[in-house]
């Protein structure tokens, strides 16, 4: 290989990767401040990049004031709203922090699209297009301005860091805010600092990102989500190091298309995705291979819970009466019994998600993924003549070693890291397998049909087929919560050490859940494909099997109760079945915009409503919850003996 032939692509790396390293150091600065992670960045530089359109495209704007508007004044703003909400989520466990942050980026999204469409947008570059000749390499105007722009940047916040009282400020609160607070400096102002410039940092790189992509919400957020792989390289917590990281990876995905570099090494071209999804591939592997306890989450544990549990005979009757209604519901609604079908799967998709994030505690976000699984597998095996059943059977189990897999960073892992984990999880299954022929294969989409038995192929027959295993379920979570594994899995979501110290396995059993989980999203997937005979790779809808439907689906189970029945069900119906009675063509875009909204309310607001209204119930019941965690440990181990 020739330097002079892989020059050209090491000066697109330089400039992609200096951007990516711009958001990740932004990114790096208010998660060291505020120990909040922001899932939400991308969407911010979306945003910013999106109004820098509307003023100067729209409003007739010149380009200079139009971007010192979005970037220095709007992208700020939007980060001092998320300071305040990150101020309520300072005591907030893990998973409120996750989905907090998760709404963000589903309200931004949905309001973007509802206000600018969901067709992608051309972006005319601010600066000039003319090339000069840099070592026998013919280099853009634009693409030195934007490096340049993205050094001096990042080399601005290393001289606020060292030279600043404020930047002296913010190293002070990483280590002790309430000290900082006794000097005479508020901690909350310095915070709101740094998430105002966190998010002027994603607002700059979305804006230069958007002319070579184009404005399209979804793509935006994901490319600027590129910068998790920098933090990673980082450690989220070193900002010189984290722009080093985006250098790098920037550099490394440009000359994976460098013609000398597939001629050398054939492999790649059997790996068309990889550049794209080398960021994530970084992230995964930094957070997988790291030594256990390398990263500490500053998450505090889950709060306590407080279910309310309905008297058996009135339980016994609502059971009875629900049991009425899904017989009849067929034959009263005979037009909408796909949608309920779809309905009844997706109440086992979530009863998957809500043993992993509700029993354990462990935070997911690649749930999509495991039902794409199920459902490619179940197409593979009853394309080959295998009875349905079979099918089902083979989906669940080829997901369980992937489980395991999963579950790897879970043993190493926790809370916010173990999220980041599965998120990059998801987004390579997504980049370097969908378009494969072990899963959707080249045109994007699997077929598969119904049983042919006991007329369970008609609509209505295929309907309670879905439901019987939506109910089998919603027992089997039943079950393992009140089972020893079950009392395990609760012990360690309150204290894993607590837990291991009665002698107890935390690694087998968080890999049994998520093995568990895995295999219940994967039947999830398997049923899909009867509701309509396929299943695609793609889709706008919320039940796409797309990763970014991971956050959606985390989205709306946090705002649905903690109910083992009850939750699952409302989610299912709020995502699937709720949505198709409205005609309004913008339905699904009010609808991320109106769940971003709930879980970002429910993750902030939520825990104070509950104690509120169900303080006396909880006094007067004497629930487990209020048991210390030591006591609820013993009684974990001991049960079952």
């Amino acid at each position: 290989m020739s330097i002079d032939g892989l020059m050209p692509f090491v000066v697109i790396g330089l400039v992609a990767g200096s951007l990516y390293g711009l958001a990740a150091t932004g990114l790096v600065l208010t998660y060291r401040t505020s120990g909040i992670f922001n899932f939400g960045h991308g969407a911010i530089g979306a945003a910013t990049a999106y109004i820098f359109y509307d003023l100067r495209d729209l409003q007739g704007l010149p380009a200079t004031l139009a971007a010192v508007l979005a970037v220095g004044v709007v992208a700020p703003l939007g980060g001092l709203l998320l300071a305040g909400m990150a101020g309520r989520l300072a005591d907030a466990s893990t998973a409120r922090r996750v989905v907090a942050t998760v709404g963000v980026v589903l309200a931004i999204q949905g309001a973007l699209q509802l206000r600018y469409g969901i067709t992608p947008l051309p972006l005319d570059t601010p600066f000039p297009s003319d090339t000069f000749t840099a070592f026998d390499v013919q280099v853009g105007y634009d693409q030195l301005i934007t490096f340049v722009i993205a050094v001096i940047g990042v080399g601005a916040l290393a001289a606020l860091f060292r030279f600043t009282a404020l930047g002296l400020a913010m190293r002070a609160v990483v280590d002790n805010g309430e000290l900082l607070s006794e000097s005479g400096r508020s901690a909350t102002v310095v915070r709101a600092g740094s998430w105002a410039i966190g998010s002027a940092f994603a607002g700059m790189s979305g804006l230069l990102l958007a002319p070579s992509i184009g404005l399209d919400a979804l793509l935006l957020t994901l490319v600027v989500v590129q910068a998790f792989g920098a933090a990673a390289i980082g450690r989220f917590d070193n900002i010189p190091l984290t722009f080093v990281g985006g250098l790098g990876i920037g550099v490394a995905a440009a000359l994976l298309n460098a013609p000398e570099v597939t001629d050398t090494f054939g492999f790649l071209e059997k790996l068309p995705s990889l550049d794209t999804s080398l960021p994530f591939l970084v992230l995964f592997g930094v957070l997988l291979l790291t030594r256990k306890g390398g990263f500490s989450d500053r998450g505090v544990p889950r709060e306590p819970r407080s279910p309310v549990r309905l008297p058996a005979p009135v339980a016994a009757g609502l059971a009875g009466v629900a049991a009425v209604v899904l017989i009849a519901l067929p034959h009263v609604i005979s037009t909408r019994v796909p949608v309920y079908t779809l309905g009844a799967v997706f109440v086992v998709v979530y009863a998957s998600l809500y043993l992993l994030v509700e029993v354990s505690n462990q935070v997911s976000l690649c749930q999509v993924t495991f039902v794409a699984i199920g459902a490619t597998t179940f197409s593979h095996v009853t394309g080959n003549g295998a009875p349905w059943l079979f099918g089902v059977l083979a989906a669940a189990l080829v997901a369980v070693p992937i489980g395991a897999f999963v579950a790897i960073p879970a043993i190493r892992l926790s809370g916010l890291f173990l999220a980041l984990a599965t998120l990059g999880f998801g987004i390579l299954v997504e980049q370097l397998f969908y378009n494969r022929a072990i899963m959707f294969g080249a045109l994007g989409q699997r077929t598969g049909g119904r049983p042919d038995a006991f007329g369970l192929d008609s609509d209505s027959g295929y309907f309670y087929l879905c439901v019987a295993f939506a109910v089998a379920a919603l027992v089997a979570v039943v079950v393992i919560r009140r089972s020893r594994l079950g009392r395990l899995l609760d012990a360690l979501a309150d204290s894993p050490i607590a837990l291991a110290t009665h002698g107890a396995s935390i690694n087998i059993t968080r890999v049994l859940v998520f093995c568990i989980s895995a295999a219940m999203a994967a039947i999830g997937g398997a049923l899909l494909v009867g509701v309509t005979g396929s299943v695609s790779s793609s889709g706008t809808s919320a039940a796409a099997l797309i990763s970014f439907n991971s956050l959606l689906w985390l989205a709306v189970l946090s705002f649905v109760g903690r109910s083992a029945v009850v939750s699952p069900v409302l989610a299912a119906g709020v995502l699937i079945v709720a949505p198709s009675y409205f005609t309004d063509p913008n339905t699904v875009q009010l609808q991320t915009l109106a769940f971003g909204v709930l879980a970002i309310f429910s993750a902030t607001y939520g825990p104070a409503l509950n104690r509120f209204v169900r303080e006396d119930a909880v006094r007067s019941a004497g629930r487990v919850s209020r048991t210390p965690v030591r006591e609820r440990a013993q009684l974990a181990m001991g049960a079952g003996r």
